[in-house]
């Protein structure tokens, strides 16, 4: 059954909510040739928001091009050179032998070797020969965008960088990331970045802890969708379905999910499919059930990996403890030391399962894996 509620692509169009001014924010920046950082808790809209920007840049006249770097699948340096060569020089293919010499030109003497003719064909045209990569190699490659943009200086070259958290995970992480930093702060007027990825410890760990990027990033922060908004664009998809739905059950839902719009389209989309005019709380709540139960495998594996002190930490985080490290807390979650609470914290951040806010209070990263923990797992 056909469904207002898309939660498998980003929101465009009418489902897209609520930061028509972040949309605003981040062309501005990237009109002044600015880079941007955007990493929040999944499922609350990164790429919706992307998307939107380029949407609009796009339809103001703009002449962008835009180079996709996913670099999900990336672990290794090499994977992570050969997926941004191919990334930004993609983004180039119109315009052929023109940007075949230019690549050739940037990477000649690399250990990251380029085949122009296989390029020109539209296959893959990067390989690393050299067994080992050095500093210049990887400067040379992250410098791409920049010499590309050189000759095509009439649009404004945009790199997408996606996961770019997992960079953490490549053994020459520090050197990688040096040499970015160099090429973003030595970019060419008519060439940014954006920086984003799905896992919020990893993106601030690069950006909050390490402080990379600091001068010559914009670290932006999206906006949260006020609740309400929320509620009239559920209630209106409804009623141009023919059906009825009352608000308050809607902000209830929506609280519970804190806003997430990937858990909302989710939620409504399954309560949508499966029922016909009024639709009532039972139906809300059959359709939370039937939600829970596609990702109970999911959490199961979560906790599954989590040892006994870390369980328990977790524990006090979903009960709203919010001193961790304190006496009482300790005795009551078996926690044995404060000294072992402080190992628990950093394991969880790692996992991605909780992140901590400015003052040391601790979040639950995915707010449904939240509300299974206290109304399945520790009851």
């Amino acid at each position: 059954m056909q469904t207002s509620f898309n939660f498998e692509t980003p929101a465009v169009g009418k489902q897209f909510i609520g930061r028509e001014i972040d949309v605003s924010k981040m062309v501005n920046l990237l009109n002044g040739g600015e880079s941007v950082a955007l990493y929040d808790e999944p499922g609350t809209g990164k790429m919706s928001l992307i998307r939107n920007c380029l949407t609009k840049m796009r339809m103001d006249g703009e002449d962008i091009r835009i180079a996709q770097v996913d670099l999900s699948r990336a672990r290794t340096g090499q994977d992570m050179l050969l997926e941004f060569a191919s990334g930004v020089s993609a983004a180039f293919a119109s315009l052929g032998e023109q940007c075949a010499a230019a690549v050739s030109r940037q990477l000649e003497g690399s250990a990251v070797e380029f085949d122009p003719e296989a390029y020109l064909r539209s296959e893959p045209a990067f390989s690393i020969g050299a067994l080992m990569f050095d500093e210049r190699d990887a400067a040379r490659v992250f410098r791409l965008p920049s010499a590309l943009s050189a000759a095509d200086t009439s649009a404004l070259t945009i790199v997408l960088v996606m996961q770019f958290q997992n960079i953490l995970f490549a053994g020459e992480e520090r050197m990688l990331l040096r040499q970015l930093e160099l090429a973003n702060k030595e970019r060419c007027p008519r060439c940014a970045f954006i920086f984003t990825g799905s896992h919020l410890n990893g993106m601030r760990e690069i950006f909050d802890v390490r402080r990379l990027f600091w001068k010559d990033v914009e670290r932006f922060e999206m906006s949260v969708i006020d609740e309400s908004r929320i509620t009239d664009y559920v209630y209106h998809s409804f009623l141009q379905q023919g059906k009825v739905l009352e608000k308050d059950i809607i902000a209830a839902s929506v609280r519970i999910l804190r806003c997430n719009m990937r858990y909302v389209n989710q939620l409504f989309s399954i309560a949508d499919s499966s029922s016909y005019g009024y639709v009532n709380r039972n139906d809300i709540s059959g359709a939370l059930s039937r939600l829970v139960s596609i990702h109970r495998p999911r959490f199961f594996a979560q906790v599954c990996s989590l040892t006994d002190f870390q369980l328990s930490l977790l524990r006090a985080i979903t009960a709203g403890e919010l001193r961790l490290s304190s006496t009482p807390v300790v005795r009551r979650y078996y926690l044995n030391s404060s000294a072992n609470v402080k190992r628990l914290k950093d394991a969880l951040v790692k996992k991605e399962m909780v992140w901590f806010d400015g003052r040391d209070e601790p979040h639950v990263m995915d707010p449904l894996f939240e509300y299974w923990l206290s109304t399945e797992y520790f009851i």
